[in-house]
């Protein structure tokens, strides 16, 4: 046949030949090799709560509006990667797209970018997107909207956003594309307490242990407890 299909069955590498015979007048027979490389996919689902937002975890940025994916740090901004969106959820299998890791805490957080080893930043008054090796300093720590988009909470309205008239990733004071975040399939999301127990008379009290972050609702109050001499104390 002229021509071929190769299947994929799993992730790694192989050698590929192609053989053909002889045609009189027309070519002699011959064989070629090819080397294939299968990547192995990751996959990022749109965040959709905030309990999925836990130190530690991987993200990437997408416009979803424009099918495209933060990649690497460009001169003060970054550059796109176009990306496939199925079902809410992105395949990545290409290294230039800016794998993000969450630190720090809620209207703090820190973004860890894997193509630089260097936190999200922004300062100033123009459209820019910077970089800091310190975490720990204000222009390192965003706050996630409601929308899961990144604000900048060192300078107040700035957003991470995409500029599809000059392809960019930046920080912008209105217009451009939204952003929002993906989270790595299979990572840790945070415990919301959504009920506690009743004594009967209207007034509510539950212990809860984990290792975990966790999310405390609205009106629930939560104090620290110990045991000691088999007493509990309220600390």
């Amino acid at each position: 046949a002229s021509t071929g299909e190769v299947t994929a069955v799993a992730v790694g590498s192989a050698k590929i030949t192609a053989t053909w015979s002889a045609i009189a007048d027309t070519y002699t027979a011959g064989s070629k090799d090819f080397d294939v490389t299968i990547a192995e996919a990751t996959v990022y689902e749109k965040v959709t709560s905030m309990t999925q937002m836990v130190a530690g975890n991987k993200y990437i940025l997408v416009a979803t509006g424009n099918n495209r994916a933060m990649g690497a740090e460009n001169s003060k901004k970054r550059a796109f990667v176009d990306v496939t969106i199925t079902d809410d959820a992105v395949t990545i299998i290409d290294e230039a797209v800016a794998e993000l890791t969450l630190g720090g805490a809620k209207d703090a957080w820190t973004f860890l970018a894997s193509d630089n080893s260097e936190y999200l930043a922004y300062s100033g008054s123009s459209n820019e997107l910077h970089t800091n090796a310190d975490g720990t300093e204000d222009a390192s720590k965003w706050k996630v909207t409601a929308d899961f988009q990144l604000e900048s909470a060192n300078v107040e309205g700035r957003v991470l956003k995409y500029n599809s008239g000059s392809p960019r990733f930046a920080c912008y004071a209105s217009g451009q594309q939204n952003a929002v975040l993906f989270v790595k399939r299979g990572s840790k999301a945070a415990i919301s307490i959504n009920e506690a127990c009743t004594d009967g008379e209207g007034k509510y009290y539950g212990t809860f242990s984990l290792s975990n972050a966790f999310i405390v609702p609205e009106g629930l109050t939560v104090s620290e407890i110990s045991v000691i001499d088999n007493e509990l104390l309220l600390g």
